[in-house]
C-alpha cells in the first residue's frame, strides 16, 4: 500500500533509501533472489535496520509487487563491534607480547653487556656515569617490557609508588644527550612529587 511504503521510505536515512528502492525494483521486475538490505535508519540517534526485499509471484500479485518487512539491527551491530574490538585488543595483546618476548632477549644481552662494563671501569672513571645512565635506562626498557608481557597475558600490575622527581632527572639526563647542544632543557617541577 502506498502510505506503508512511504512510511517505510521516511524511517530509513535519505543516503540509504536509494537501496531500498533498487532491491524493491528488483521485485518489481520479478528477481526472486533479493539481498537483504542493511541501511541507516533516520532519526536523531544511531539505529540501522535490515530490509527483507520478497518477490509477490505475478499471478497473485493485487496491487503489492513485493513484500517488504524489516528488522532493526542496531543492538546486534553494536554487539558485532564489541567482539571486533575485542578481537583487535586480543590481536593487539598477542603482537605486544611477541615483540616485548624478543625484546627482552635483545635488553638481557645488552644488560649483561653493561655489567662487564661496570666491573671493568672505576667509579671515578670518567665514562662510568654514561655507563651507569644506560644501565638505568636499560633497566626501565626492561620494566616496560614486563608491562607489555604482563598486558599481553592480561595479568594485574600492581601499581607502586613513583618518585617522579627523580624519575624526571633520570629523563632529563638521557633526552640532554638526545637533543643535543643546540636546543636548551629546562625542567622545573615542584618537591615530593
Amino acid at each position: 500500500d502506498g502510505g506503508a511504503a512511504k512510511s517505510i521510505f521516511r524511517a530509513v536515512n535519505p543516503r540509504d533509501r536509494g537501496l531500498l528502492i533498487a532491491a524493491i525494483n528488483q521485485a518489481a521486475e520479478g528477481q526472486g533472489d533479493i539481498a537483504p538490505v542493511e541501511v541507516m535508519l533516520d532519526g536523531p540517534k544511531e539505529r540501522f535496520a535490515q530490509f527483507f526485499v520478497t518477490t509477490v509471484e505475478k499471478d497473485e500479485r493485487d496491487a503489492e509487487t513485493a513484500i517488504v518487512y524489516m528488522l532493526e539491527t542496531t543492538e546486534r551491530r553494536a554487539l558485532e563491534n564489541q567482539i571486533n574490538q575485542s578481537q583487535k585488543m586480543e590481536m593487539v595483546g598477542q603482537l605486544a607480547g611477541g615483540i616485548a618476548h624478543d625484546f627482552n632477549n635483545v635488553l638481557s644481552a645488552i644488560m649483561m653487556a653493561n655489567d662487564f662494563l661496570l666491573n671493568a671501569h672505576k667509579p671515578t672513571d670518567p665514562s662510568f656515569q654514561d655507563i651507569m645512565q644506560i644501565k638505568q635506562n636499560a633497566t626501565r626498557a626492561a620494566t616496560l617490557v614486563r608491562q607489555l608481557l604482563a598486558f599481553s597475558r592480561r595479568q594485574t600490575l600492581r601499581p607502586q609508588v613513583l618518585d617522579l622527581g627523580d624519575a624526571l632527572s633520570d629523563l632529563t639526563m638521557l633526552l640532554r644527550r638526545l637533543i643535543g647542544e643546540k636546543v636548551k632543557l629546562d625542567l622545573v617541577h615542584g618537591r615530593d612529587l
